[in-house]
C-alpha cells in the first residue's frame, strides 16, 4: 500500500541488467476502484552509481503499453501531514524515476480528458518535490508539452505550457459540474507560472480562438473569436474579441494581479444586442483572490 493505493506488482518476468521485468503490473484507489494506472509490462531497477553519489537510492521505472484512467484526486494522499511526517522521519530517501519511452492512454475522468502523453517523471522523498516533463499528443490534433517542477515542503509550483495548437473541437469536457461541448476551437501557448509562499510570477501568453461551445443547461451555442491571456508586469492579463450567444454580443478585459498573498482581480466590459451599435450594458467589478494552501 503507498498514499492510500493498492498496489498489485504483479506477476515476475525475468531479470535484467540491474533490475528486473514485471507483467500485469497496477496501481488501484482504494477510495475509487474505476480510478487505476495498469502496464502489461514494467522494468524496475537501481542506478547503483548515481545512488552511491547522492547517498539515496535511485530506482527507475519505466513501464509499456500503460494506461492511465484516474480521477483529479487520485495523486492527493488522504493524510499528507502524516506522509510529510513519515518522510522526513524515515531514515530511507529515494527518488523514483518515471519513464515512459512511449506513449500511453491518459483518461482525466473528472473533466472527460482522452490524450496520449510520454515523458519522465522523478519524485524526491525526502523533500516531497515532483518534478516532470511531459508530452501529450491529441490523435491528429496537436500536441503540447507540459514541464513540472513542485515542491511540497517549500510550496512552490512551477509549470509550463508549450502548444503550437490543438484542435479541441468535436470533444466534451467536464468543468465542475457542468458538461461542456466544444464544437470548434484551438489552444495556443507559451506560458509559464510560478508560485512560491511570497509571491506568484507569470511570462507568456496563452489563448483560445475561433471556439464554438455548448452547455447543456443553455439553449444556443456560445462563440467566440478569441480569448487571449498575456503576462504584463507581472499581471494575467485577458481580453476578448466578439463573444456571442443568441442575439447578445459582448466584450470583457480582466486583470489578475500576481505579486501579493491577497489580490483582487479586475474585470470591466460591454454587452450590446447584434444590431445595437453602442453598448446597451456596461459593467465593472473586482473580486479578491487568494491561493489555498491546503
Amino acid at each position: 500500500k503507498f498514499l492510500n493505493k493498492e498496489v498489485e506488482l504483479g506477476d515476475f518476468s525475468g531479470i535484467r541488467f540491474l533490475g528486473i521485468s514485471l507483467n500485469n503490473s497496477e496501481i488501484v484507489d482504494k477510495q475509487n476502484k474505476e480510478s487505476q494506472i495498469k502496464a502489461d509490462k514494467v522494468f524496475v531497477g537501481i542506478k547503483p552509481i548515481q545512488s552511491l553519489l547522492n547517498q539515496k537510492w535511485i530506482i527507475q521505472i519505466s513501464p509499456k503499453k500503460a494506461k492511465i484512467n484516474i480521477d483529479k484526486d487520485f495523486f492527493r494522499s488522504l493524510n499528507s501531514n502524516s506522509n510529510k511526517k513519515i518522510s522526513k522521519n524515515s531514515a530511507i530517501k529515494f527518488d523514483l524515476n518515471f519513464r515512459l519511452n512511449e506513449y500511453a492512454d491518459l483518461k482525466l475522468n473528472d473533466f472527460g480528458l482522452d490524450t496520449k502523453l510520454r515523458g519522465e517523471f522523478i519524485y524526491k522523498s525526502f523533500s516531497r518535490q515532483i518534478i516532470g516533463n511531459i508530452k501529450s499528443n491529441f490523435e491528429g490534433k496537436g500536441r503540447i508539452t507540459i514541464k513540472l517542477n513542485t515542491n511540497l515542503d517549500k510550496d512552490i509550483f512551477k509549470i509550463a505550457l508549450f502548444s503550437k495548437g490543438i484542435n479541441l473541437g468535436n470533444s466534451f469536457y467536464n468543468i465542475g459540474e457542468r458538461k461542456l461541448e466544444v464544437k470548434a476551437g484551438s489552444f495556443k501557448s507559451n506560458f509559464e507560472f510560478v508560485k512560491s509562499p511570497t509571491n506568484s510570477s507569470c511570462k507568456g501568453k496563452f489563448s483560445f480562438d475561433k471556439f464554438n461551445f455548448k452547455t447543456f443547461d443553455l439553449g444556443e451555442d456560445l462563440k467566440l473569436d478569441s480569448l487571449k491571456f498575456s503576462c504584463k508586469e507581472n499581471n494575467l492579463v485577458a481580453y476578448t474579441n466578439t463573444f456571442n450567444y443568441g442575439t447578445l454580443t459582448s466584450e470583457f478585459n480582466i486583470n489578475i494581479p500576481l505579486n501579493k498573498n491577497i489580490n483582487n482581480v479586475n474585470l470591466e466590459g460591454t454587452v450590446r444586442y447584434l444590431n445595437s451599435l453602442n453598448p446597451d450594458i456596461k459593467f465593472y467589478g473586482n473580486m479578491p483572490y487568494w491561493f489555498d494552501k491546503r
